[in-house]
């Protein structure tokens, strides 16, 4: 009997497939393990027991090998979604590619930094990290002139492209998730919670040249960073506000499971797709250079990177195996790249 493709995924849900696959494996443990042993007959024999053992070997095998193979994952993701398992694969390798490269901050959590030189860590403001702890982060990265990089987990993908563009220059960063660089209450996060004094502690410390506050402009709460804008310019005579990347209201990974086998990987997205734009991002860049300007802040306008006046990318040169986000916001190792090749600081006197 052939099952048909619809079955395992081509056109319909992957949790069916993985359904059925379960009832499979239930109903071969059930033949192969659960009567024998029943009837008391599975280890009776040298010839039976081996047969357990073996049975129960390659069950395991199975199951743990996506975890330890990352080819099998692969596999199994084009298994189940055909033409679309491909650009997932590809997606999901860069998920994990990010996590291990690009995801590394000095937290509350992690021990004593020791030694001297710029290894990419964040130094993060978080419930247990310590004005002390943030400023020992810095110093220990520093060199005789450096750039400070303040924002998010956005802003930390524009850091890694800032530190591509300018591989001569030392690039540190302050980093709090979800926040925009300002000590304010959002929601119910305390956001860089006394940064005026951490900014002042680490000119003491060390040589900053600029500043360069970069974000996840989100609608109807960016514009809380304006509260210590004064702050920090009075703080950097040269200070610069970047701005927009696109925030997406669904991963690419679940846009592209609602795509036909026809059209399996989207190109790009319209910003008409309300499923996807959230918001007008020309519209937030045009706002936040007149928020910049009012505090004779340098505006670096980076939307035209991703998108154009109808659209935004999803891939670089139409490659499946270059996408530029690997889920609603964060750049994977190729949108860094791209970032990275185009980004410049304005009057900032480097190459």
């Amino acid at each position: 009997m052939a099952l048909p493709a619809e079955w395992f995924g081509y056109g319909s849900s992957p949790q069916f497939a993985g359904a059925a696959a379960g009832l499979g494996l239930a109903f071969l443990s059930q033949r192969y393990l659960e009567n024998p042993i029943r009837r008391k007959t599975a280890l009776g024999a040298p010839k039976a027991a081996f047969s357990l053992f073996a049975t129960a070997l390659a069950a395991s095998v199975i199951l743990a090998l996506p975890g330890f193979v990352p080819a099998a994952a692969d596999y199994r993701l084009r298994a189940v979604f055909g033409p679309k398992g491909a650009a997932l694969a590809v997606l999901q390798a860069e998920d994990a590619y990010y996590r291990e490269h690009f995801n590394r901050n000095y937290s509350g959590k992690s021990p004593p930094m020791e030694g001297q030189g710029n290894n990419g860590l964040t130094c993060s403001f978080d419930s247990q990290n310590t004005p002390e702890r943030l400023i020992n982060c810095l110093t220990r990265q520093a060199s005789d002139h450096n750039i400070l990089v303040i924002g998010d987990s956005v802003g930390r993908d524009i850091y890694h492209s800032l530190r591509r563009a300018y591989p001569n220059t030392n690039f540190l960063m302050l980093h709090q998730s979800s926040c925009m660089p300002s000590d304010v209450m959002l929601k119910t996060v305390r956001c860089f919670r006394n940064l005026v004094q951490v900014l002042d502690a680490a000119r003491s410390a060390i040589q900053i040249d600029a500043a360069v506050l970069a974000f996840r402009y989100r609608a109807n709460e960016w514009v809380a960073v304006e509260s210590n804008l004064d702050s920090i310019k009075m703080r950097f005579e040269k200070t610069y506000m970047i701005g927009v990347t696109p925030v997406w209201r669904a991963k690419p990974a679940s846009l592209i499971r609602r795509m036909d086998d026809i059209n399996p990987r989207p190109m790009e997205v319209a910003k008409t797709d309300s499923q996807m734009v959230p918001w007008s991002y020309g519209g937030l860049s045009k706002d936040a250079r007149k928020m910049a300007s009012r505090h004779g802040i340098e505006y670096v306008d980076i939307e035209p990177v991703f998108c154009s006046k109808l659209t935004c990318r999803l891939w670089l040169d139409d490659d499946i195996h270059k996408p530029i986000f690997w889920d609603q916001a964060h750049l994977t190792r190729y949108g860094i790249e791209a970032l990275g090749s185009v980004i410049r600081l304005p009057n900032l006197g480097l190459n």
